[in-house]
């Protein structure tokens, strides 16, 4: 259908041509300013930069957001199960997103390490575990992990120590007229308490034993039922 000697098509071809015409002149007009006009390029630097950086900024939030969900949430992830086969589970888990985040590479080994520590958190015997760790592990992941190891230990005993100081103070200041009954009860949380001071220290013996002798024989693997699972990470 014509509307006044152009036809709807002639219109469309004729814009078409026009933006074409434009375009190519823009081109033209921006390859010349570009060999000739000195700040122009300057310009042009700058906004590539910026451009650059927003991108980089971008593809690292993208980064963080997998390596979180690769990790699991910290809330998640420190809900540790309490029957046998959730903490098996767990503990593939822990094992895959550590392998997920420490292959993403140094920026990520932090995240990795500290997936793997709480794998070791729900292993029966969990310093049967670094002689593997060592061997299938990437030597910074593994040294950022003996470092969290020592640092769980240490808290540990001063959380112990702290609530022995609090306990103590609590008796000493005590008025119940039932003091036999609360001279057991102090001489029972004396006995549990120096029963996990040995404990404490007997692990912080071990760990340091480890790391001396980093770089000495590995000792006998422990024997586990995923243990198959495990070696898979080498």
């Amino acid at each position: 259908m014509a509307t006044e000697g152009w036809s709807w098509r002639e219109y469309a071809l004729g814009t078409t041509l026009a933006v074409a015409v434009a375009s190519a002149s823009y081109l033209v007009y921006f390859d010349y300013k570009r060999r000739n006009d000195v700040q122009f390029r300057k310009t042009l630097k700058r906004q590539k930069k910026a451009l650059m950086k927003v991108q980089a900024e971008e593809e690292a939030a993208r980064s963080r957001g997998r390596a979180a969900t690769a990790g699991g949430s910290s809330d998640d992830a420190d809900k540790i199960p309490t029957n046998v086969e959730e903490k098996e589970k767990y503990f593939m888990d822990q094992l895959q997103s550590g392998e997920i985040l420490y292959r993403k590479g140094p920026a990520h080994y932090q995240a990795a390490a500290a997936c793997f520590m709480r794998a070791m958190k729900v292993y029966p015997q969990p310093l049967e575990l670094i002689s593997l760790f060592q061997k299938s592990l990437p030597e910074p992941v593994f040294q950022i992990l003996m470092e969290m190891m020592s640092a769980d230990v240490r808290e540990a005993e001063s959380q112990q120590l702290k609530s022995e100081t609090r306990g103590g103070r609590s008796a000493s200041s005590s008025t119940s007229p039932t003091r036999p009954e609360g001279d057991r009860r102090r001489s029972s949380l004396s006995s549990a308490a120096r029963a996990r001071n040995e404990e404490i220290r007997a692990t912080e013996a071990a760990v340091e034993e480890l790391l001396q002798e980093l770089m000495g024989d590995d000792g006998d693997e422990g024997e586990w039922e995923d243990e198959a699972q495990i070696e898979e990470l080498e």
